[in-house]
């Protein structure tokens, strides 16, 4: 191979499968690329969302970009992540390099099958500052920032009190003496229903998990940690472990629907809802 191998980290693993991240230094001008991702014990099926990938063997894939991410940068990192699929609970030693980019070399450990000239090893990136601009890459829609005005958009139904960082101008603080503050308000009303507030977050914690690199290449991962927490925290407060009681509505739908104004402005009575093992 001319190409160097750059390690991959493998970050979870369960019985038939595992997780890894991959962040690879671009160190040429590309105009679209290959990679190769090369493993040391048989995988069976690769999912992986930033690449089209095509099985060589049970140790061998080659992953070619997506129309979005074709170009990439001196400079700029590669990163993704992808669930790999075997038998048993494997960690397998994995590896990827891109055709035709020269890597400088950090040791001179040979990849898992074949012979190489280098190794380099490449952490993945945890924060959205330092991810790679494959989210960023000319094209002909910017997913980055329709990404960030999404997380925006949540941002703006934040109730309580907001932080110092608040990232909308317009919104201030509100509902501080809610039975439970925090949380969000629901479609454009100032009511915070549980149900349609755990869907969300459960959705939206959900492409964390499965999209992180997306995220990360889009340089948003920091403010979605910050945004879904927001929820998060209302749910931890939702609850009452003691009497084993889960508020799921703060406000009163009439009340709301006949009040045309902001929420920093609300004066009416704003009861909670609470169940429990017994409610039907």
């Amino acid at each position: 191979y001319s190409s160097a191998f750059t390690s991959v980290a493998i970050v979870n693993h369960w019985g038939g499968g595992f997780q890894g991240e991959v962040c690879i230094p671009i160190t040429k001008e590309l105009n679209g690329w290959k990679a190769h991702l090369m493993f040391d014990q048989d995988v069976n099926s690769l999912e992986v969302w930033v690449a089209d990938a095509t099985k060589v063997s049970d140790r061998e894939y080659i992953l070619v970009n997506k129309d979005y991410n074709s170009v990439e940068h001196v400079g700029d990192k590669l990163c993704f992540t992808f669930l790999g699929h075997g038998t048993g609970d494997i960690v397998p030693t994995t590896t990827v390099y891109i055709e035709g980019m020269d890597q400088p070399a950090t040791s001179g450990t040979n990849p898992p099958s074949g012979g190489g000239d280098s190794t380099q090893t490449a952490s993945p990136t945890s924060s959205g500052g330092a991810g790679g601009a494959g989210g960023g890459a000319p094209g002909t829609k910017d997913y980055a920032s329709a990404l960030a005005k999404s997380i925006l958009f949540y941002d703006a139904q934040r109730s309580g009190k907001l932080p110092a960082d608040n990232p909308i101008p317009w919104r201030g603080d509100s509902a501080l003496n809610d039975c439970v503050p925090g949380g969000w308000y629901d479609a454009g009303d100032h009511i915070k229903f549980g149900l349609p507030m755990a869907s969300s977050a459960t959705l939206l914690t959900w492409s964390l998990i499965r999209f992180k690199d997306g995220y990360q290449n889009a340089k948003q991962l920091d403010m979605m940690y910050d945004m879904i927490k927001w929820p998060l925290d209302y749910f931890l407060k939702a609850w009452d472990p003691t009497s084993k009681t889960l508020t799921v509505q703060v406000g009163d739908g009439g009340a709301d629907h006949s009040f045309w104004g902001r929420p920093e402005d609300m004066t009416m009575a704003r009861p909670c809802k609470v169940v429990n093992a017994g409610t039907k």
